[in-house]
């Protein structure tokens, strides 16, 4: 009820709620609300993630491109989702797009894994903001 009324604030209560698991149907929207992803989106043009991925740097070969191209298909492959070419393009698509909006971080070891989990319980741009 709190989560549909947008006021799912850090408390004592919510810690031990988050403890005893968060409901696979309610996952990612919880993710979404404790992350600060909403905040952080609402600072940005609406269409931000969409300008990013349709920038002409988004095709550019560069070093953290070459690191995401050889860590796409050693995520999750016994996962179907990322076995397809839709679940593998979405995944590049998320992690080349964090690394032109945060240059100083650009691409690192592992964010493909966390930017994988996220796929499978959120859509493509909320994955890419949380």
């Amino acid at each position: 009820q709190l989560l549909e009324e947008g006021q799912l604030k850090r408390s004592r209560e919510l810690k031990l709620l988050v403890r005893g698991g968060v409901p696979e149907s309610i996952r990612g929207r919880v993710w979404l609300a404790l992350s600060g992803a909403d905040s952080l989106r609402a600072k940005y043009p609406r269409n931000y993630y969409q300008e990013l991925v349709s920038c002409p740097s988004f095709k550019e070969r560069t070093v953290a491109t070459g690191e995401i191209e050889k860590d796409l298909l050693r995520t999750f492959p016994g996962h179907r989702m990322f076995r397809e070419e839709e679940g593998i393009s979405a995944l590049r698509r998320i992690l080349v797009a964090y690394s032109l909006h945060n240059t100083e971080v650009g691409y690192c070891q592992s964010l493909n894994l966390l930017a994988a989990l996220l796929l499978l319980f959120l859509d493509e741009v909320e994955a890419f903001w949380v």
